[in-house]
């Protein structure tokens, strides 16, 4: 671990004794995506089941929370389908968890055609 990494978690433990949790949440890399589908509430369901074996999961028909352990998946049945915000500490990983969400997000539709098209939050 580099001399970054350390000061990072450092102050990552730091905030988590001090209930400054926030401070670290603002210097995530968040997008987010509306993916149109009827079966919003099923998708998000099923993903949060599977992810559940080997992640801190809640979740109920209406929205999900996956927490990856540095990064995060929040979902949330809307109107226009699925609601999807990721967050991950650097763009790399936010790329990757972007990518993997929406793979395993058109697994669990079973043939419905989805399409994520992310957008970056500022």
């Amino acid at each position: 671990m580099g001399t970054r990494e350390l000061h990072r978690l450092r102050r990552f433990r730091s905030d988590i004794r001090h209930g400054m949790m926030r401070a670290y949440e603002d210097e995530l890399m968040r997008a987010h995506a509306t993916i149109g589908t009827h079966s919003a509430s099923r998708i998000l369901t099923r993903l949060c089941k599977h992810w559940a074996h080997h992640y801190t999961v809640t979740f109920d028909p209406d929205q999900g929370d996956i927490d990856f352990g540095g990064s995060r998946c929040r979902l949330r049945v809307t109107a226009a389908g699925l609601h999807v915000e990721v967050e991950a500490p650097a763009e790399r990983e936010l790329i990757e968890l972007q990518e993997v969400v929406a793979d395993h997000l058109k697994r669990m539709a079973k043939g419905e055609p989805l399409e994520a098209a992310w957008h970056r939050d500022t």
